[in-house]
Parts: structure tokens; sequence; C-alpha cells
């Protein structure tokens, strides 16, 4: 026998033993990683999915307190009278607010008034099983489970404006949890419920407890993305393998043991993945197994953005939800207040006062306007361009650039200079611009009175205001969020405004 032959016939039969021990192990350590993987995903989703019913319940709370905690209930459960249900209990109320049922209830747990809405928002009779789950849930807020319904409900403390002194009885408010509105809720996520789905999507049950100590399951499923790709790679890897160890056993040996090195990388990667979500796999190579890499960690990371995009985006809308809740509901009941009193008494002077008020809801307005930059793209803008729209003041500009901004920059110099204007008095700014290894920084300042060392730690939090003429306390602390959204940030040294700008 040749050498040839004697070589074929040890190579052959030595080379189809490996490659069916390494397809094997690819195989099934794939499909374990692609599992593993795959429940990480759905884990974070079921997580994300109860963030989401937290903060129904949150906000559903907020709403109670607001409405427990308030002069005008304390007196009507004290003293009921049809000119708070006129004013304040009406069918638009209950729409706004997106209420099923509102109970006021006095101290010695006499029912003052109570209204239920059905979900078809058909006003009936409250139901006496719900109403006794109610009242064992005093004092709580979260999810009742009655007649096969889901209701999120909150309760609370009737009390004086000020959320002192002794409570005068308890409010409670709920709504139906409509399968509607869960279906929209598991849409955000990419889920279904487990009745509107594929029968290859897995079922998984996201469990809350209720008030009453009832386990609620909502059978929801999601498609097992990371099963398929992982299959497709894999088969592309053990073709292109075979290949390999057809034409060479030695070469095959060192390519399969490449190849398990990096699996177990995988392995590892997806075991501790659920620790340290922003970790990478970090293999760097450019054939099967590189390829697959680079799909899941661009999964990973698109997973990760959208997380991200998500939580800023609920953030954004909870702010703007704040600021509708407190101040625009505050100048509407303002406005409604004076101008029942001006009908009676036709005082001038009132009309003054609605209009001003009237306009601190426009600037309200305008400044929310800021909002909608946040998640704007980033484009390149000359700053001279942007000075120029601004008349109303004589601005110095020493020195020019472009930056990485969007339109949102307008609010951040418009703000900037209204408030030298308006509160430093200011007839000139000084606007310098210089050139750093990373950013553009703007030194912004006046000609005018200054800003108060005491207050120049707290000027850009969330609602804070000073003076005689105190504004929302939200244009700076919006500009702070447009600036970091840029990519740079916003600070005070003395009474100068340094902007920091990403380059071009």
């Amino acid at each position: 026998m040749k050498i040839r032959s004697q070589v074929l016939l040890i190579l052959l039969p030595t080379a189809i033993l490996i490659y069916i021990g390494c397809s094997l192990a690819i195989y099934f350590v794939g499909l374990k990683i692609s599992e593993e993987v795959y429940h990480s995903y759905v884990n974070e989703k079921l997580v994300t999915f109860e963030s989401i019913i937290e903060n129904s319940v949150s906000s559903l709370k907020t709403t109670c307190q607001d409405w427990a905690i308030w002069d005008d209930t304390y007196k009507f459960v004290e003293s009921p009278n049809e000119a708070y249900i006129r004013s304040n209990l009406n069918s638009e109320t209950f729409l706004y607010l997106q209420l099923n049922f509102m109970i006021f209830v006095y101290k010695n747990d006499d029912i003052i008034w109570m209204k239920f809405f059905d979900e078809k928002f058909e006003e009936e009779e409250m139901p006496e099983n719900l109403l006794k789950k109610i009242f064992e849930s005093k004092g709580k807020s979260g999810i009742l489970k009655v007649d096969d319904q889901l209701f999120i409900i909150s309760s609370n403390e009737i009390l004086p404006s000020s959320g002192k002194g002794e409570a005068n009885g308890y409010l409670y408010m709920g709504k139906i949890l409509q399968k509607d509105e869960i279906k929209q809720m598991a849409d955000i996520l990419n889920l279904k419920l487990a009745e509107d789905s594929k029968d290859n999507q897995e079922v998984f049950f996201f469990k809350i407890s209720a008030l009453d100590g009832e386990e609620i399951s909502i059978p929801l499923k999601i498609e097992n993305m990371f099963r398929s790709s992982f299959r497709e790679a894999l088969l592309f890897a053990l073709f292109s393998q075979f290949v390999v160890i057809s034409s060479l056993l030695t070469f095959a040996l060192i390519l399969s043991k490449n190849i398990i090195n990096k699996i177990e990388k995988i392995e590892k990667f997806a075991k501790e993945y659920p620790k340290n979500r922003n970790k990478k796999i970090e293999i760097n190579s450019d054939d099967e197994v590189g390829y697959l890499v680079k799909s899941i960690n661009s999964m990973l990371e698109e997973i990760n953005r959208n997380e991200k995009k998500l939580l800023e985006v609920n953030e954004d809308l909870n702010f703007v939800l704040r600021i509708l809740r407190h101040d625009i509901k505050n100048i509407l009941f303002t406005v409604k207040s004076l101008l029942e009193v001006y009908i009676e008494t036709k005082n001038d002077e009132l009309l003054k006062k609605i209009e001003n008020a009237i306009e601190r809801g426009f600037n309200i307005l305008s400044i929310c306007r800021g909002i909608e930059f946040l998640n704007e793209g980033l484009k390149k803008i000359k700053i001279s361009e942007v000075l120029k729209k601004f008349s109303n003041v004589k601005i110095n500009l020493k020195g020019d650039a472009e930056v990485l901004a969007n339109d949102g920059i307008e609010i951040v110099f418009g703000n900037l200079i209204d408030n030298a204007i308006k509160h430093g008095n200011a007839t000139e700014i000084n606007v310098e611009v210089e050139n750093s290894k990373e950013f553009v920084i703007l030194k912004f300042s006046d000609n005018g009175s200054g800003i108060p060392e005491e207050i120049r730690d707290r000027l850009f939090s969330e609602g804070f205001s000073y003076g005689k003429k105190a504004g929302t306390g939200l244009g700076l602390y919006i500009i702070k969020r447009l600036m970091e959204r840029f990519g740079g940030r916003i600070e005070l040294r003395e009474n100068t405004f340094y902007l920091y700008f990403r380059r071009v």
C-alpha cells in the first residue's frame, strides 16, 4: 500500500471523527448559549414591563394624593356640596384623569360620594365585591383582580393642602386595566399576549402580587430570535469546518480547537451578561465565529440603546406630565376662579390677573418646547448664525466656530439672553469663543447686575426660581438637559456661563 493511501486511510477516519465530535460540541454549546441569552433577554423585557405597570400605579397614586391633600376635598367630606361636585366630579374629570371610579369616605367610614364607570365608560352601580376589596386595601396602591377584571387602585388620607392635621377621611381612586391597555404596554417592548401570538413563540408568565395577596399571571409570548440566528451561524461554521478538515487534518485540528475556545468565551459571556449588560464579547476574528460574535454584540448594543432611549423618553414624558399636572392645572384653576369672580363683580383688575396667568401658561409651554429637541439628532451649526436671530439686545461676539447641536441651541441662547435682560437689566451680551482639544467653549457674560452668590449652586435645579420676577424654574434646567444631549455641559463661574459644545 502506498504511503499516500496509508495517510489517506489514517487521515480520513480521523478527520471524520474530529468533524463529528466538533460539530456536536459546536451545536449543543451554541444552542445552550442561545437559550441562555434568550432567557436573559426575556427577563429584561419582563423587568421593563413590570416598571411600566409600576409607573401606572405610581401615576395614579400621585393623582390620588393631589386630590386627597387639598383644602377643597377636606371641606367637601366635612360638608358635602353640589358646587364641588359640579366643578370637580363630572364625567370630563373622569375622562381627563382616565379613572373608572372615585369614592369619598368620611372618617366615620360613611360613604360621602362615589361614582363608577364600566370599561365602556358607562355609569354603573359600584360592584359590591369590588367595593369590599377596595376598603380592605385602605391606604395602599396597587393591583386588584375582581371577577377576572384587573383594577389599578390607590387610596389616601384626606388632609388639608398643608398635609398636616387630622385626617378627615379617605379618598379612593381606580381605573380598569383593560386588555387593550395591557396589549399597548406589551407592544412597546415587542411582546404579545399569549392568545394573540404565533405558535413558534414561547409563553412566559408575568406575575403580579395583588393587594389582597392573590398572585395574578399575565401570559406573554416573545419570539426566540436568538435560536434561529445561532442555528444559521452554526450551520455556516460547520460547513466551513467540513471543507477545511477534508483538506488537511492538522489545520482542521487547530481550527476546531480555536472555534471551541471562542465558543467557551461566548458561553462564559452569556453567563456573566445579566450581571454586566454593558460588556461585549471580546473576540476579534474574521471567521464564522467572529461574524457570530459581531452579530451578538450588535444585537445587544441595539437592545441597550433601545432600553436607554425608552427610559429617556419615559423620563421626558413624566417631566412634561408633572408640568401639565401641577403648573398648567393650577393656572387653569386660577383662571377659572378669577373668571367666576369677574362675572359677579365686573372688576377689571381681575382681567389683568387673568392675562398674567395665561401669559405664565404660554411661558411654561414655550419652555417645554425645549423637550422636543432632547431626542432630535445633531448637526453642524455655526454660532454667529444663531446669535444673529436675537435683535432685542446688543451682542458682542468675539470669535466664531461650528459646533454639534440641533435647533434647541436657539432655546439655550434665548433663555440665557432673556434671563440677563429680565433679571439683571442687561443691555449688552458678551460672547467669547474658545477652542480646546475636545470642545468649543462659549463664555456668556453681560453688563447686568449679576447672579447672587447664594443661589448659584441651585441655579440648574428643576423648579428653582428666585426674586420678584421669578419664572417657572424650568428654563435653566432644560438648558442643562439640552447641553448634555449635545454631548457637552454648562457651568457657572462667577457671573459667566461656560457652554461646552462638541467640536465638529
